[in-house]
């Protein structure tokens, strides 16, 4: 066994997720759902009572950690565990090639439920489904069939899908049920609460989800109609990218864009905060983007655009002008969309990017300006491609 000597800053224990969960897992509670608002730490404290729990047991118990694809397993929770792990100096075995760790006497695995065959598999002691809204009610079933002792299941309550009817109509003997919010973490910087408030004046349901934790209503989202896809496909036509800049709060955004004849695909390849011009030309060798590839960028930042040209990208301006958000809007949605699975900021974005609401309840033409930098960058590229919008004097 090797123990991670940590540098970092103890874990609190003293969150409200990490000891109800914990409680939970105490008295062997059937199911556990933890509902709640952006930042209040729901998967992190979930693994960390997972991980002081097997460290404490005295029996060999299996643990398994389920997400909807393995890029937002590998983005989320496994990133969160190995973190934990560090920050508290647990001493673990890795089987890298299963995502399996042994901790104490159990077992913590990690897997996604991305087609039937994972979730029929074997039976374990403790499930914890992270974002369980993203998977469907058939596969949570076989599942928690397959589960001897907990199940432990948590969401940001966009709106209301099979937990609702299924799982919290059972009797609180049953379920034990906590919703929290960014309120609930005391580690939120004072920065990110000034965002989530924010979105009070961007958009009453999403402030409804992500700053109080209340279940949503699914209500004039702009796009409802979109298929996931396992790849890009390889013989799509007119192949770009999108590119939407971003520094501190918002992310820098690539987005690949292919044409076939079923209709529009995207993918995403970037979603990244923090990064310099020079970082976004590293990211970009790294992650494969080849100098010939097209990029078309927002054109509100000339001089990040000059100094990629500088650095040999073949990189070109959108076009931007009056009713050009609509405009690409409206170019995307003539076609049917395809997203790849692996693009979870993307299908985020897919479930929360709306038209705004008047206080009557109408829906206007107007976009909200949040959950949008994958459908900015989709839409640079699709109006350039797809409509031929080009020409210097439309900027």
């Amino acid at each position: 066994m090797k123990a991670i000597p940590s540098n970092e800053p103890e874990v609190d224990v003293n969150n409200k997720v990490f000891r109800s969960v914990s409680a939970g897992l105490g008295i062997n509670y059937p199911i556990i759902v933890q509902q709640g608002g952006t930042y209040s730490g729901k998967t992190y404290n979930i693994l960390l009572a997972l991980l002081f729990f097997a460290k404490n047991n005295p029996f060999n118990l299996l643990i398994s950690v389920v997400s909807c694809t393995v890029p937002h397993l590998k983005r989320g929770a496994l990133r969160d565990f190995e973190d934990i792990l560090l920050r508290t100096g647990t001493p673990y075995k890795w089987n890298k090639s299963d995502n399996i760790f042994s901790v104490g006497r159990c077992k913590i695995e990690f897997f996604s439920a991305d087609d039937d065959g994972k979730v029929r598999g074997g039976k374990r002691d403790i499930l914890f489904v992270n974002e369980c809204n993203l998977i469907n009610f058939e596969r949570y079933q076989q599942l928690a069939l397959r589960t001897r002792k907990t199940v432990i299941l948590d969401y940001n309550p966009v709106s209301e899908f099979w937990i609702h009817e299924h799982i919290l109509t059972r009797s609180t003997k049953e379920v034990l049920f906590k919703r929290t919010t960014y309120r609930d973490n005391p580690r939120v910087p004072d920065k990110v609460v000034m965002e989530i408030e924010a979105l009070k004046d961007v958009d009453e349901q999403l402030y409804r989800v992500y700053a109080l934790g209340l279940t949503g209503i699914i209500q004039g989202l702009i796009f409802p109609n979109v298929e996931y896809i396992d790849t890009f496909p390889g013989n799509a036509r007119k192949r770009a990218f999108g590119l939407d800049w971003g520094y501190s709060n918002d992310p820098t955004t690539l987005i690949e864009f292919g044409q076939i004849s079923e209709g529009n695909c995207f993918d995403e390849w970037l979603f990244e905060t923090g990064l310099t011009n020079e970082m976004i030309h590293e990211r970009f060798l790294a992650i494969g983007v080849r100098k010939t590839d097209e990029i078309i960028a927002d054109s509100a930042e000339p001089k990040s655009i000059d100094y990629l040209k500088d650095k040999g990208w073949n990189i070109w301006p959108a076009v931007k002008g009056a009713d050009s958000v609509k405009f690409g809007i409206d170019t995307i949605k003539k076609s049917k969309i395809f997203i790849t699975k692996r693009s979870v900021n993307f299908a985020k974005e897919q479930r929360n990017y709306r038209w705004k609401i008047d206080s009557n309840g109408k829906i206007l033409n107007i976009p909200i300006d949040a959950f949008n930098h994958c459908w900015d960058a989709a839409r640079y590229v699709a109006t350039w491609k797809l409509t031929g919008s080009r020409l210097p004097e439309m900027m």
